[in-house]
């Protein structure tokens, strides 16, 4: 990938993903805090490898996951511990049987 088309392709995923953080609002949907830094995440696992895929095609696929009703805006810090409560969960239940 030449220089140019990189740069270009990074400026695009930048407005796409400002594009989403405005349609869901710019707000955790857990603690309500209404101040960035943002984590886009899914609600439930997502379908496709992150390292897989280029910058734009993440945002790409992001775009599909908001249609989906598969992706919220969370702070850091809701972020880290509402994933760590689905991985605990998953690992209990696979335990339990």
């Amino acid at each position: 990938m030449t220089k140019n088309k990189y740069a270009r392709e990074k400026r695009i995923a930048r407005k796409i993903r400002s594009l989403l953080l405005d349609l869901m609002g710019r707000k955790c949907k857990i603690c309500k805090k209404k101040k960035g830094p943002w984590h886009l995440d899914h609600k439930y696992e997502r379908t496709w490898a992150l390292k897989k895929h280029s910058r734009l095609d993440r945002m790409k696929r992001y775009l599909k996951d908001w249609a989906n009703d598969n992706l919220r805006v969370l702070c850091p810090f809701c972020n880290c511990s509402d994933g760590g409560k689905r991985r605990w969960r998953k690992h209990v239940r696979s335990n339990v049987r």
